[in-house]
């Protein structure tokens, strides 16, 4: 937003996106959002529908909650098709939550398939993109 044309109008765009009434109606749809706010824990079958068990979204709910507490904040850099890269990391914890797979399969999974999307974009690209984006 730093570099926008429009930078106070990008910025309330962000606050409004983010806010409690509008994430929870926009958030649930994307495969690459979770519930990032505490209210949104009490409702988590909007995020997670019917693809996981109530005990595993409660499971899922305790370790947001956790990183809350913890004060843990999740940084992913701005890359070329990053939703991508998100929404394959959110269908793995999906597919981890149900089917029970080990930790170390889901997160090689994961590898592979991040390694195949650069791959794609090329991994050139995809330094340099990161390093305008973070000012390097």
């Amino acid at each position: 937003m730093r570099n926008s044309l429009n930078a106070t109008e990008a910025l309330r765009f962000a606050a409004w996106l983010s806010s409690k009434r509008t994430s929870q109606q926009v958030s649930p749809f994307s495969m690459a959002n979770g519930p990032y706010r505490n209210s949104q824990l009490s409702d988590l079958g909007r995020w997670t529908g019917e693809s996981i068990s109530p005990d595993a979204a409660e499971d899922y709910a305790q370790a947001i909650a956790a990183s809350h507490q913890a004060k843990l904040i999740l940084s992913f850099p701005r890359i070329v098709e990053q939703y991508k890269y998100l929404e394959i990391l959110a269908q793995s914890v999906r597919s981890f939550l149900g089917n029970g797979d080990s930790a170390a399969i889901t997160l090689q999974m994961v590898s592979d398939r991040w390694h195949e999307l650069t791959t794609r974009i090329g991994p050139r690209v995809q330094r340099d993109f990161l390093r305008r984006g973070e000012g390097f």
